[in-house]
C-alpha cells in the first residue's frame, strides 16, 4: 500500500487537553465574546470568555461532586444547544469521556451505544429521553446518574460542587494529556450495530487546528470582521463536534440552532448574522429554497396589486434587474436594488433573508486536490447560487489507522 503525506501546516500539540484554551482565552481577554446564547425571550445574549469559563469551572466542579471521575464515561443526549459545549467542556476539564448519543436515535441503539461504552452517567434533554433511558436502564450496569436539562440540571450541578476548592478541577485539568481520550463516537449501524470510534484530545486539537489555519480566510464575509458562525449540526456527529471545538479553540464566536427546519432557521440566520456556516448540502438547499419561495411570494403579491415586478424584485432586467448592478450575471438576476420598503408582509426583510441565503451558498472552499465546480442556480427573483464539493478532502499529514479493540469499538489514530 502506497502512503502519500504532505508537511503538517501545524504542530501536533505537546501538552494540555482541549478545555485548557477555555481557561487561557478568559485569562488573556476576558471581555473578549465567545459564545451567543438565547434568553428566555428568545433574544441572542453575549457570552464573553470569562463567562464560558465560570460556567464551565462551576459545572466541572459539580461533576466530581455528583460521582463523575477521572476517566468516566457520560452519554449527551440531546439537540444542539448550548449546554451541551457547556457539558462537552466541563467534562473534558476534569478527563471524562463524551459519549454522543443522537436524540433521535432508534431504542436499540440507545440500549447498545451506552452499554458497549460503559457509560456511568448521562445528560439528557427532556423527559422523553429520559424515559427512553428508563426503558433500558436495567441493561446499563455502571450507569449511576441521570440529569434532565430540562429539569435544571446544570443549577442542580453548579450547586452541588460549590463547596469545592477550584484547585481540585484544575488538578484534573492539568493530568489531561493529548492522548487522553476526549469522546467515544458511535457510527449509524446502517450495516450492522453501531461501532465506536474512540478519539482523544489531541485528535482534536490537531483537526480544529489544521481547519483553522487552512481555511480561516473563509470563516471572514469582508476583511477585517470577526468570524462567527451559528451551529445546528448535531454534536452527535463529528462534524458538529469540530465546529464546535475549531469554535473555542479559533476564537470564532458561535451559537446553537436546535432545530434545521427553515421557519426557525431563517430568522436566526438573520438575527446572528454569521460570516459563515458549516453544513452538508442539504441545509444549504433548505435556506436556498425558503429564500426563494418568500421572493416569488413578493413578486405574485406585485403582480396581483398590478404593479411592475422589473426594478423591484430583480425579476427583469433594468433598474435593479440583472447585471452586476443587480447583483446577478444576466441571465440570473439578483434582487438587490428596488424591494419596496412599504410592502405590508416586508419586503425589505425578504430582501435581507435572500440575501443571507446568496450569503450563506456562496461560501467556498477551495479545496487542494478538488477542481470540480457544483453550479446551482436559482429562477426569478433569487440569486443564483455556488458552491464548491468539498467532502473527501484530507487534511495535510492525516494518516488514518484503525485497529479492534474490545467492545467492538474502533480506536483511531
Amino acid at each position: 500500500m502506497r502512503e502519500f503525506t504532505s508537511p503538517a501546516p501545524v504542530s501536533p500539540p505537546p501538552v494540555g487537553g482541549l478545555a485548557d484554551v477555555v481557561f487561557q482565552y478568559a485569562e488573556e481577554d476576558p471581555r473578549r465574546v465567545a459564545l451567543g446564547r438565547k434568553d428566555a425571550a428568545g433574544a441572542w445574549q453575549d457570552v464573553t470568555s470569562a463567562d464560558f469559563r465560570d460556567e464551565v469551572l462551576a459545572l466541572a466542579k459539580g461533576l466530581p461532586a455528583d460521582g463523575i471521575r477521572f476517566g468516566d464515561r457520560v452519554a449527551i443526549m440531546s439537540r444542539t444547544r448550548y449546554e451541551w459545549t457547556l457539558f462537552d467542556f466541563a467534562l473534558w476539564t476534569i478527563g471524562a469521556q463524551v459519549v454522543p448519543v443522537h436524540p433521535h436515535v432508534v431504542r436499540r441503539a440507545v440500549c447498545w451505544m451506552p452499554h458497549d461504552a460503559e457509560v456511568t452517567a448521562a445528560v439528557v434533554e427532556h423527559e422523553d429521553h429520559a424515559m427512553t433511558i428508563a426503558t433500558v436502564i436495567d441493561r446499563l450496569p455502571r450507569m449511576r446518574r441521570l440529569w434532565q436539562l430540562g429539569s435544571g440540571a446544570v443549577q442542580e450541578l453548579y450547586a452541588a460542587g460549590a463547596h469545592l476548592d477550584d484547585d481540585v478541577v484544575h488538578r484534573k485539568r492539568r493530568a489531561v494529556m493529548p492522548d487522553t481520550v476526549a469522546t467515544v463516537i458511535y457510527t449509524s449501524g446502517t450495516t450492522g450495530r453501531p461501532k465506536g470510534c474512540v478519539l482523544s484530545h489531541g485528535n482534536f486539537m490537531y483537526e480544529a487546528d489544521t481547519v483553522m489555519d487552512r481555511w480561516e480566510p473563509v470563516f471572514h464575509s469582508r476583511k477585517g470582521d470577526r468570524p462567527s458562525t451559528l451551529l445546528f449540526l448535531p454534536p452527535a456527529h463529528v462534524l458538529g463536534r469540530m465546529v464546535e471545538v475549531a469554535g473555542i479553540r479559533g476564537k470564532v464566536r458561535f451559537g446553537h440552532q436546535p432545530r434545521l427546519d427553515a421557519a426557525a432557521l431563517m430568522p436566526d440566520l438573520a438575527a446572528f448574522r454569521p460570516t459563515f456556516i458549516l453544513a452538508v448540502p442539504y441545509v444549504f438547499e433548505k435556506v436556498f429554497n425558503a429564500a426563494r419561495r418568500k421572493a416569488e411570494a413578493v413578486e405574485h403579491w406585485l403582480s396581483m396589486r398590478g404593479e411592475p415586478v422589473t426594478g423591484r424584485t430583480g425579476a427583469g432586467r433594468g433598474a435593479g434587474g440583472g447585471g452586476a448592478a443587480g447583483g446577478g450575471d444576466g441571465q440570473h438576476p439578483g434582487l438587490a436594488g428596488g424591494v419596496d420598503p412599504d410592502l405590508p408582509d416586508s419586503g425589505a426583510a425578504v430582501h435581507r433573508e435572500a440575501r443571507t441565503a446568496h450569503a450563506v451558498a456562496e461560501v467556498e472552499a477551495e479545496a487542494q486536490g478538488d477542481r470540480e465546480g457544483l453550479r446551482r442556480r436559482g429562477r426569478g427573483a433569487v440569486p443564483h447560487v455556488r458552491y464548491r464539493r468539498t467532502a473527501g478532502l484530507h487534511a495535510p499529514e492525516v494518516r488514518s489507522r484503525a485497529r479492534i479493540v474490545p467492545s467492538g469499538m474502533h480506536h483511531g489514530r
